[in-house]
Formats: C-alpha cells, sequence, structure tokens
C-alpha cells in the first residue's frame, strides 16, 4: 500500500512540474512575439541564427532576457523573473533553442512578409491607376 501511494503521489509531482513548465513557457512565448517585434522588425533579418546573435549583443537585451544561472541548468528549472526597470517578465535566453520560439519567429517573418508585400500590392495599384490617369 505505501508503495502504491509513494508511486501515485510521484506521479502526481511530475504532473505538477510539468503544468507549471508548459504554463512558464505560454508567459514566455506570449512575450516573444512583443520581443521580436521590438528587437527583430527593422532589421530584415529571415535568419534564426542571425536574428540570436543579434538579439544576444543587443543593447537592450537585460531588458527582455534573463540568462539561467549556474544553479538553474535551464529555463525550465528557472523561476520567472522580472526586470527591475520595466516590470516584464524576462525570457531566460535558453528558451530560444526549443522549436516553439523557433516558430514563433517564423510567424513573426510571415507577418512582415505579408506585410511587406500587401504594401507592394498596394505601390503597384498606385502605379496602374497612375499610368491610366
Amino acid at each position: 500500500s505505501s508503495g502504491i501511494n509513494a508511486e501515485y503521489g510521484e506521479r502526481h509531482r511530475r504532473s505538477v512540474i510539468t503544468k507549471q513548465v508548459e504554463t512558464r513557457r505560454n508567459v514566455y512565448l506570449k512575450d516573444l512575439h512583443c520581443v521580436f517585434e521590438q528587437l527583430i522588425d527593422s532589421l530584415g533579418l529571415s535568419d534564426y541564427p542571425s536574428a540570436l546573435e543579434h538579439i544576444r549583443s543587443h543593447a537592450e537585451f537585460p531588458k527582455y532576457f534573463v540568462t539561467p544561472s549556474e544553479e538553474t541548468q535551464t529555463w525550465k528549472e528557472a523561476e520567472i523573473q522580472k526586470c527591475p526597470t520595466t516590470d516584464r517578465v524576462l525570457i531566460p535566453f535558453d528558451l530560444l533553442q526549443e522549436q516553439e520560439a523557433r516558430t514563433c519567429f517564423d510567424q513573426r517573418i510571415a507577418v512582415l512578409q505579408a506585410e511587406q508585400d500587401q504594401q507592394d500590392s498596394d505601390l503597384s495599384a498606385g502605379d496602374v491607376i497612375e499610368l491610366e490617369s
């Protein structure tokens, strides 16, 4: 009976930890969309490794990101931290190695491309109208 209780307790503990990690991931990814908007949009970077290099060397890196300490091996173990000056959640930089972060970046690039295509289309339509006048 004590073995069953211990097994149940361990399963419950793992379930709680998994939910905590998922909650943290969702908080970080929600903010990551905004960070990409702030730090990437104006650069025209469409490849992820170059974007990560730019982010890491950006002057505002400490405003958006935290590098996990030696005590916490990965973002999954780290507690949520906030920037002291802005009170925004700091995103552990190692989260950017996760596929979800890459997907977030790719989505942002797709939005920028669609906006650019729309602007190009609007310009082309304007040229046609000018020619017809």
